[in-house]
């Protein structure tokens, strides 16, 4: 197997993530829930595990990192990489993050997300922009509306030619316990028109059981694809199991399956294909723990040969 380790000293929080605000999920991820104090990453090459880069993190009087440096390693020395920067409000709400990297002699501005929110801590806004050299040049700017029970209603991705000119629409609609139903997705083209919407059911437990997306095709919703969900007796899940819609049934693509120590953190994703009628193994994420910590985490590729 070709493998990386990441090797992490925990402590901190880690900012604040915009896309959380996004109902539901489709793919499978090891939930990050501190922000390392350092990490160090190693690619396992000539059967020994050979130091690649790491990440240094600076926090603020709460715990939230206020920087993120990225080094190198060429053999003998760190190379200085690039350097996040974040910046915060009064309640800790990520208000700036902005990407820079060394030029050999100092610091170059790169580009830099902005953020605003309401009086719930929802985000309302966040307009991307980035450095020509002398000031910063709008690109695109996301917009969040919410519903009366502050839902996420609604994000509209907007795009800067000199004015803001429409992009897509993301539309949301919940059930009365307020889960997410449907996610319609939208262009404009003088008006706003269908793309493709995901429908989302659960079970009897409340749990995400499956979500069916489809793609407006000549006024028509096609099946494109679908995930599937499987939860333990206490709704952690164990799979989840993605199929495509080809020549008119459901057929097998991709899956994910998750195994925890005895305190539910994920000790092993592992990812799978199907393929000539059978899963074969692609990948696996393999953690271990320290105090509920992350300490490591090794990437391995499975030889099929």
């Amino acid at each position: 197997s070709l493998s990386f380790l990441a090797f992490n000293s925990f402590g901190q929080n880690f900012p604040p993530v915009i896309n959380e605000l996004e109902p539901g999920f489709e793919s499978a991820q090891i939930p990050e829930d501190e922000i390392p104090d350092s990490l160090y990453r190693w690619t396992w090459m000539e059967n020994e595990w050979s130091l690649r880069s790491k990440e240094l993190f600076t926090t603020n009087n709460d715990g939230y990192a206020v920087s993120q440096y990225f080094f190198d390693w060429n053999g003998l020395n760190w190379e200085q990489g690039d350097l996040e920067l974040y910046e915060y409000d009064g309640n800790n709400k990520l208000t700036s993050q902005i990407s820079q990297e060394w030029n050999g002699f100092e610091w170059v501005n790169l580009s830099r997300s902005d953020y605003t929110y309401d009086s719930e801590g929802g985000v309302l806004s966040d307009v991307f922009l980035n450095w020509n050299g002398v000031s910063w040049d709008s690109a695109h700017i996301l917009l969040y509306t919410y519903d009366d029970h502050h839902n996420l209603a609604s994000r509209e991705t907007r795009l800067w030619f000199g004015m803001w000119v429409m992009g897509t629409r993301h539309s949301f609609t919940y059930d009365l316990e307020d889960r997410l139903t449907r996610r319609l997705v939208q262009y404009w083209s003088d008006q706003w028109l269908d793309s493709e919407q995901l429908l989302y059911t659960y079970d009897v437990n409340g749990d995400l059981e499956m979500y069916i997306r489809q793609a407006f095709v000549s006024d028509i919703w096609e099946d494109r694809s679908r995930g599937i969900y499987e939860y333990d007796a206490n709704h952690f899940i164990i799979s989840f199991e993605e199929h495509e819609f080809t020549a008119g049934e459901w057929n097998n693509s991709s899956r994910y399956m998750y195994a925890y120590d005895i305190n539910y953190d994920i000790i092993e994703l592992v990812f799978q294909e199907y393929l000539n009628a059978e899963w074969i193994n692609t990948y696996r994420f393999v953690s271990t723990y320290e105090d509920q910590n992350r300490i490591s985490e090794v990437f391995d590729l499975w030889d099929n040969e």
